[in-house]
């Protein structure tokens, strides 16, 4: 085929260049014999003469191309390699699927890398927060014993701290307790003085029962001598 085409471009160059070569020779017998004007002489020329030349010009541009195209690709010159020098290992070609083979395989490392970082903080907020409930319900606990050996106010009213197995001196048999204020469980003694024999008012009422003494130095109305008294 490339050669065809080049038989074809230089017969085109040929024909453009005989037809030229007649236009002149034509133009120059007419112009001799006075059947034509110099300056219609020029005309003519150039209206056939550009076309042409453009033409030829076009051909010859073609059959370089030509020429380029059939030349042969330069070879590359390979360093021989002497003995005892490292020999380079071939590269290999990875193809398209191997390549989107191992695509995949990352997206499903960073995927179980995500979850895994995604599990670590769920635990570790886990932790967290068992670790704040069993504080909260340490501090819950040590404040209700705190309160239960020392006593707490609660709507303005004291209550008296509760036995807690302390020792605490025996109040003496038959020892008058002179009781100034109830708190935290007023019935108590109500319940206790109705159950005595020909009991008929409290007032001035004599209580006879088993009481537990339970110091309450921090009780705002006993000026660090109170003592709380449990009966039952």
């Amino acid at each position: 085929m490339k050669t065809i085409g080049r038989i074809i471009l230089w017969l085109v160059i040929v024909a453009a260049s005989v037809t030229l070569l007649l236009m002149l020779i034509g133009a120059i017998a007419l112009m001799v014999d006075g059947e034509m004007t110099l300056g219609t002489t020029v005309i003519l020329v150039l209206f056939v003469v550009v076309p042409l030349v453009i033409t030829i010009t076009g051909a010859c541009w073609g059959i370089a191309r030509l020429k380029l195209s059939r030349a042969p690709a330069p070879e590359v010159q390979k360093t021989p390699v002497g003995p005892g020098e490292p020999v380079a290992p071939p590269v290999p070609q990875h193809t398209a699927s191997a390549d989107k083979a191992a695509a995949q395989a990352e997206r499903l490392r960073r995927r179980e890398e995500r979850r895994r970082l995604q599990e670590e903080r769920r635990r570790r907020r886990e932790e967290e927060r068992r670790q704040r409930e069993a504080a909260a319900r340490a501090a819950a606990a040590a404040e209700q014993e705190r309160r239960a050996r020392e006593g707490y106010m609660s709507s303005g009213d004291w209550v008296p701290p509760r036995p807690t197995g302390r020792l605490f001196d025996a109040w003496a048999p038959g020892r008058g307790l002179e009781v100034v204020g109830e708190a935290w469980r007023p019935d108590a003694f109500r319940r206790l003085m109705g159950r005595q024999a020909g009991f008929r008012t409290y007032e001035g009422a004599e209580l006879v029962a088993d009481a537990i003494l339970v110091p309450d130095p921090l009780n705002p109305h006993g000026k660090c001598e109170a003592v709380a008294v449990y009966v039952g």
